[in-house]
């Protein structure tokens, strides 16, 4: 029989583009990036859709109990062919099959992704403020940070980069960055709240990355 094939909608690529941009993702993250607070059941039904139709695939958390298991999205093959279509290179780091990552592992993963969802969404209670670029740590592996410490220069790859742009004056905008973990030197700080995290910011021309 004749199956009609799934038509992504806006949405559906926003989640699948989210996916690829952190990795790993929870019903609580994606929630968290698309939805009001109290919609996880629709996060959560877009998702298994997704998951349903190869898009993404899912796998319980390992550290979650048989009846109440936490589900971890991840790329599946017609999510990574959907991003080939539209530019979007993808390394493929766990298949359906493969040994699922470690708990310790993924607890990472995450933890990093919520401070980095956190961030993404900073400029929605701060107008002033824009996030001009963000790359995850998978995608920091091609590009590490060369770092001066002292009279030394080594080569880090960070879990995370935030580049943010702040208004100031007459509408002039001064970048800030974060790495995760912090890799900023200079005279002087400021220091934002995200979230519960307290996130260090320094200006542009006080950073040495090189």
């Amino acid at each position: 029989m004749y199956e009609t094939p799934y038509m992504l909608s806006a949405r559906d690529g926003q989640i699948i583009e989210a996916v690829y941009q952190y990795h790993y993702l929870t019903v609580e993250q994606v929630t968290r990036l698309f939805f009001s607070k109290k919609s996880s059941h629709y996060a959560s039904e877009y998702l298994k859709r997704l998951a349903d139709n190869k898009y993404l695939f899912r796998f319980p958390r390992p550290d979650s109990t048989r009846g109440n298991k936490l589900f971890i999205y991840t790329l599946a093959s017609k999510g990574i062919t959907y991003l080939k279509q539209i530019g979007k290179d993808h390394e493929v780091y766990f298949r359906p099959g493969d040994t699922p990552p470690s708990f310790e592992h993924l607890k990472h993963e995450l933890a990093v992704n919520d401070f980095l969802i956190s961030a993404s969404l900073l400029p929605k209670c701060e107008p002033a403020i824009t996030l001009h670029d963000l790359k995850t740590g998978w995608q920091l592996t091609h590009t590490p940070l060369k770092v001066r410490v002292q009279n030394d220069t080594i080569t880090v790859v960070a879990d995370g980069f935030l580049d943010f742009r702040y208004q100031v004056g007459s509408g002039l905008s001064t970048g800030y960055h974060k790495s995760v973990p912090p890799l900023t030197r200079g005279t002087r700080e400021d220091r934002l709240r995200v979230g519960g995290e307290s996130l260090c910011v320094v200006p542009n021309p006080l950073i040495q990355l090189s």
